[in-house]
């Protein structure tokens, strides 16, 4: 669900979980090397593609400042949605 996760990630992933699975299996010194070598190449995947996404964004958004000020803004503050609805606690019989 994330943007940055792709095929590449689901791959790596599946590799990941198999191993695990069969060191669960099967406990050995082979297997548990096996999944330590997927588990960091899981990790060392994931990370690289978190920082790639991070910092095209970042490079997005200084471009999109003196490009397209309006929707710099929008991102920075936030959709209408994501804000919170201010609610008047005091009717206007008792103010």
């Amino acid at each position: 669900s994330y943007p940055w996760f792709d095929a590449e990630c689901e791959e790596k992933r599946k590799a990941f979980f198999k191993a695990k699975n069969r060191e669960k299996i099967n406990k050995n010194l082979l297997t548990s090397a096996e999944r330590s070598r997927a588990s960091k190449d899981y990790k060392r995947t994931i990370n690289a593609k978190f920082r790639k996404y991070k910092a095209d964004f970042i490079k997005k958004l200084r471009n999109m400042k003196n490009s397209d000020p309006k929707s710099y803004w929008k991102i920075l503050n936030g959709t209408s949605s994501e804000r919170k609805e201010t609610t008047n606690r005091i009717s206007c019989q008792v103010f």
